[in-house]
């Protein structure tokens, strides 16, 4: 079988061949203007259609890597967003101080003046 590198993207065949592997092998190449693909079933008596199951395989691999580059800006911000809210916390430094029982002025003070 033939597919064009035009419509399919190399990762796009390989995850499809690699979601179809537990029943069939793949053998995959190309030539320069397509990706050429054998697929051969594990098991001798099975007669599922795989070329069209590895097709149907390919659009829906096809599609998922258009979502995610089209969503990719979105779901770094929500992502960014996520974490930075669990990492800091606004508004609670002074009860971290008291908490702890520093003061802040016995750290901020200038060390290479002389000591009172």
């Amino acid at each position: 079988m033939k597919y064009s590198k035009e419509i399919y993207d190399k990762d796009v065949l390989v995850k499809a061949a690699y979601s179809l592997s537990d029943t069939a092998y793949f053998h995959l190449d190309a030539d320069e203007k397509h990706y050429l693909v054998e697929i051969v079933p594990k098991d001798p008596n099975d007669s599922s259609d795989y070329e069209k199951r590895f097709e149907n395989e390919l659009l829906t691999q096809q599609t998922r890597k258009i979502v995610i580059n089209k969503t990719k800006n979105i779901r770094e911000l929500i992502a960014a967003r996520a974490l930075s809210s669990t990492i800091v916390e606004l508004g609670n430094e002074e009860a971290e101080t008291e908490e702890t029982g520093f003061n802040a002025q016995d750290i901020l003070k200038d060390w290479f003046s002389n000591h009172e």
